[in-house]
């Protein structure tokens, strides 16, 4: 299927739920040795959420430079559903929709509307994009709109810059954003700033709260340490006479606390450890993730091992026998960090090759009809087995008939050998099977 955008003929949307293969190919022009690379991608279409489509301005409506104007759309189930878009990013094109170079607002709530402050970029072919931020999909205007030059007014706004309209941080710290201000039409007023919806106990200062020339204001929210965590939407407000505009600002403020860890696996102290361990310990509900390392030395000045984790365990490799190991973890969220925990120790095992013959053999095996027999390998220590060796020494005349298996205490079972597959009278086995296969 396709659609048609001007005189651009695209692949349609899918409007059922299926999955989407597409496949780049990029070819060289190298005459006679010339190479190709390809890279594909799946697109999975949830046939519950949606359609995501903007409601406003989706009419040839008129709007003026320097305007605070309320874009509107569908959300339509795109914060869940597997779809899970918590934010949209809100673009302008002024070439009907063919580009979008101007950003009108950068990780805003995808809760279906957010007040924009409209550029001084004049254009009777203007359309708005709302896209989900860090996602695929997006919905523009149905139709041209048009923007006029401003009146006699001022303007203040978002920067235009991604990232810098949405911030996190961790309590206690201090976070900045720029809001631009801009004198439009000949305006020669002063304005003066001030802030709402911070969190409670902090502050908002701006490096200038009266202007009256076009400029950057830098705010800053100070005193977070005594502030709850959560979502904020902060709202920087201008106000000249009678005329006010606004613009949003987006805070999500992070707890800097966090438990004390418990280390549960391998114990402290304990020993004859696997070479390939798994590292578990008690999870943080303040934690998003964890810093894990492993060393050889109580200082963790030789780090032989370290990843950052989003579960409570890790599994780490390649460690040699009979050594100590030194292991702790730091917890911490997209903001804030804790601190390492004191170390645990551990010590691996060491390989040792021994031999367990049977106890019960030779075991007659019936020359007919269907009958199993078992002979018993009794292990006598309590070690853990990492490799097992196999040598069957078997006097049958028909092996063709014969299936062979081995049987874990657990219950787990391997198939040595089934029925071997000649027209030959294969007579007697004697073989060696491992773990290599």
């Amino acid at each position: 299927m396709t659609s048609v955008f001007g005189a651009i003929k695209t692949e349609a949307v899918s409007s059922v739920a299926r999955d989407l293969n597409f496949v780049l190919t990029g070819r060289d022009q190298m005459l006679g040795v010339g190479q190709t690379h390809t890279d594909a991608m799946k697109v999975t279409v949830n046939g519950t959420a949606g359609p995501f489509l903007v409601s406003v301005p989706n009419t040839a409506v008129t709007w003026a430079a320097g305007s605070n104007q309320t874009v509107t759309w569908a959300v339509a189930g795109t914060t869940a559903n597997g779809v899970n878009a918590q934010y949209v990013d809100i673009f302008l094109s002024t070439d009907g929709g063919f580009t979008y170079p101007i950003q009108l607002a950068s990780q805003v709530p995808n809760d279906g509307s957010e007040t924009v402050t409209m550029p001084a970029n004049t254009s009777t072919t203007a359309r708005v994009m709302v896209r989900g931020y860090n996602h695929i999909f997006y919905d523009i205007s149905n139709a041209n709109f048009s923007i006029t030059a401003p009146p006699s007014t001022f303007s203040i706004g978002f920067s235009g810059v991604a990232g810098e309209q949405n911030k996190s941080a961790c309590q206690g710290s201090s976070v900045v954003y720029t809001v631009p201000y801009a004198a439009l039409g000949g305006f020669s007023g002063t304005t003066t700033l001030s802030a709402s919806g911070q969190p409670a106990g902090s502050t908002v200062d701006f490096s200038s709260a009266s202007v009256n020339s076009t400029g950057n204001i830098t705010v800053t929210v100070n005193n977070t340490n005594g502030s709850a965590a959560g979502f904020y939407n902060i709202i920087i407000t201008g106000t000249s006479g009678a005329e006010t505009k606004t613009a949003s600002l987006y805070l999500q403020l992070f707890n800097s606390t966090f438990g004390a860890l418990n280390l549960t696996s391998p114990a402290n102290a304990s020993t004859g450890q696997s070479v390939s361990p798994t590292l578990t310990w008690d999870a943080d509900s303040n934690a998003t993730m964890y810093d894990v390392q492993v060393a050889t030395d109580n200082s963790f000045t030789n780090i032989i091992a370290s990843a950052t984790v989003a579960t409570n365990s890790y599994n780490v490799s390649g460690l040699s026998e009979a050594t100590s190991y030194y292991w702790r973890v730091l917890p911490k969220n997209s903001s804030c960090g804790g601190a390492f925990t004191a170390a645990n120790v551990f010590q691996t095992g060491q390989v040792a090759c021994d031999d367990f013959p049977s106890d019960d053999v030779p075991v007659a095996i019936s020359a007919s009809g269907a009958n199993t027999v078992s002979s018993t390998l009794n292990i006598s220590n309590s070690a853990i087995i990492s490799a097992i060796t196999v040598t069957m020494d078997v006097t049958h005349t028909w092996v063709n008939d014969i299936s062979a298996t081995l049987i874990s205490p657990s219950g787990t079972e391997v198939q040595l050998f089934t029925n071997p597959c000649s027209s030959a009278n294969l007579q007697n086995i004697i073989a060696t099977f491992d773990d290599a296969g």
